[in-house]
Parts: C-alpha cells; sequence; structure tokens
C-alpha cells in the first residue's frame, strides 16, 4: 500500500481530505476509491477548490466529534449490544470516572494521541480508591481495554484515522495461581449452619460462578444435572450434580436454589461463621477444579463444566497446588 499523502486518510475503500477550520479538524469526502484519482483531488481541495473546480461549497465537510459525544454513542449502543447490562454499566461508570476526567469530555477525538495516552497510563496507577489504596493493576488493565475498544470503535465509524494505542500497550499483570481450600478448611465451610453452609456446599460441588448460581432455579434441576442458561459465554451447558447435593435440592422448596444476591456481605457473613479468614466466594470455583485436577479427573471434561471457551482457560485455572505437588513429589521418592 502506497503511503498516502499528508492530509489524505482512507475509510474502507474511500478517500477523505483533512482540513482545519478554526483550529478543529474536518474531513471532505473526495468521492473516490481510486489512490491516484483521489490524489488529484486533494490538490484541488488544498487550492480551496471544490472537487468540480470551483470553490469549495459550506456543508460539504464533516466535524469531528470530542470525546463525550462519541463515547455516549459507544456506550449506548456498541457496548450495550456487545456487553451484558452489568458489564456495560461497569464499562459506562469507568468510561466516566476516569477517561473523561483526565482528558476532559470536550476535547476532540483526534486529540488523543500516544503522548497523552502514556501519560494517561501513568495517572492512572497513581489514582486511589476511597479507602486510600491505590487501584489494582488489573483494574488499570481494564480501563485501558475500554479505550482501546472505543478508539477502534472511532476508527469503523470514522472519527479517526486509525487507533494512537500502540500494540502492548496494556500493563502485564502477573498471573496469579488459583487458590483452594484446605481440607480442614472445606469441612468447616461444609459444616456450616443454616443457609450459609448450603450455599457452600453448593459451590464446592458444582464449581459454578456466582452470577450463574444466583440465577439457577429448581426447575433447572434434570436429570442428576445443573442446567445453566444464562451463562458468561451464553451457552447452554449441563453440570453434573454430587449425589449427596442432589439430594438436599430435591429435599429444598422450588424457586431460587440461592437465597441470596450480593457475594460481599455473604462471604463476610461466612468469614465470620466458620473462621476462614481467606474465604471468597470464587475460590470455591477454584478449589472444585483443583479437586477435580488432583483426583485424575479429565481436563476437556472439566473444561465443560466449568463452561470455559478455551482448554488453556482451564489449564490456567486448574494448576495444582503446591500441597499437592508435594503429596506427589513425596509419593514418587518413596516409590
Amino acid at each position: 500500500m502506497p503511503k498516502f499523502p499528508r492530509g489524505m486518510v482512507r475509510r474502507g475503500r474511500w478517500y477523505y481530505a483533512r482540513t482545519y477550520e478554526g483550529g478543529h479538524e474536518r474531513r471532505l469526502s473526495l468521492r473516490t476509491a481510486d489512490y491516484k484519482e483521489a490524489c488529484k483531488l486533494l490538490k484541488r481541495v488544498r487550492l480551496g477548490q471544490d472537487l468540480d473546480g470551483d470553490v469549495n461549497q459550506p456543508g460539504s465537510i464533516e466535524e469531528v466529534v470530542t470525546l463525550a459525544q462519541a463515547a455516549k454513542v459507544w456506550l449506548s449502543t456498541h457496548v450495550k449490544a456487545q456487553r451484558n447490562e452489568k458489564n456495560a454499566s461497569m464499562t459506562e461508570t469507568r468510561f466516566q470516572k476516569y477517561t473523561e476526567a483526565f482528558f476532559g469530555s470536550d476535547t476532540p477525538v483526534t486529540s488523543v494521541k500516544r503522548l497523552s495516552l502514556e501519560r494517561y497510563r501513568v495517572w492512572l496507577k497513581a489514582r486511589k480508591k476511597p479507602d486510600g489504596k491505590v487501584i489494582s493493576l488489573q483494574t488499570v488493565r481494564h480501563i485501558l481495554a475500554d479505550l482501546r475498544a472505543f478508539l477502534l470503535w472511532c476508527v469503523d465509524t470514522g472519527h479517526i484515522a486509525r487507533s494512537p494505542m500502540p500494540r502492548k500497550f496494556l500493563p502485564h499483570v502477573a498471573e496469579q495461581d488459583p487458590q483452594g481450600f484446605t481440607a480442614d478448611e472445606v469441612t468447616k465451610l461444609r459444616k456450616l449452619p443454616g443457609e450459609h453452609g448450603y450455599v457452600c456446599r453448593f459451590l464446592l460441588g458444582l464449581g459454578v460462578r456466582w452470577g450463574e448460581a444466583i440465577q439457577a432455579r429448581s426447575t433447572d434441576v434434570r436429570d442428576g444435572c445443573l442446567v445453566i442458561m444464562k451463562s458468561k459465554n451464553k451457552r447452554v451447558r449441563r453440570v453434573p450434580i454430587p449425589p449427596e447435593l442432589l439430594d438436599e435440592l430435591k429435599s429444598r422448596p422450588g424457586g431460587k436454589l440461592i437465597p441470596f444476591s450480593q457475594p460481599g456481605s455473604f462471604a463476610r457473613m461466612v468469614r465470620d461463621l466458620s473462621e476462614v479468614d481467606s474465604f471468597r466466594v470464587h475460590r470455591c470455583r477454584h478449589h472444585f477444579a483443583i479437586e477435580w485436577l488432583a483426583k485424575g479427573g479429565n481436563l476437556k471434561a472439566l473444561s465443560c463444566v466449568l463452561g470455559h471457551g478455551s482448554i488453556a482457560v482451564t489449564e490456567r485455572y486448574g494448576k495444582l497446588s503446591d500441597q499437592h505437588v508435594r503429596a506427589e513429589a513425596t509419593r514418587i521418592w518413596a516409590a
């Protein structure tokens, strides 16, 4: 592809001329998909002529929109269509709280350059939460990923010629090994009284996500499996239910299987009741995967149970704990 002359860009098959009026960038369609013809028409535009050889006619040039204007359309159309309600809401909050706060809502989209992006990344890493703690590197990565998606959308819609965000711009987050529970901790969690103990047994026995668990109903229990209709990857999957848990589910009244909705308050109550200070809801899913593989379970079958789109994700979630590695090493040495 030849190098475009200064002031010419291409969107799809068509070429455009970039001009500046009143400090704002404007675009004029050259109305051709031929490169040589576009170069000739660009010279006419530079001479102040329209595409037919006369003076440029007003109203034929497209104005570049501001960051807030483009973001409003992006959030209300693309984001809502591609992401679920929760993620769309989080994206909108992050964009307004960080991106618009740094760049300014009246800033033209074309003013976002690589240098300003690098300054933005440094600014993000220094942001603090209300409790005084710096936001995590994972949160910084999510915010920058949203901005990257927004800039690529701006390219597709013709607001900018190309995304100013370079490759490998997002910070690298060190992979953390999944953490399960010890045998003593599992015993404490399973023996908790009332609904908290039941929910712990449910999560430890099925390895489902919290969002999937709170949406499950008694009618979803079919042929010894829990049928999950609304999963993260929008696929229907069937999770086998352990026999002891299946008997407990059958004895419960109809309706929702989980009587809680907020994972944070549930986890705090479990920590108080069980004295397992490290309890988090998602650790039950990690523990399920670790135990499955430690007992010789098939990796592909585990991927289907967990609902992963790629087996590589299952390998990351199902790493053996140090405890199991040491036990295996001891067995081999003894042999």
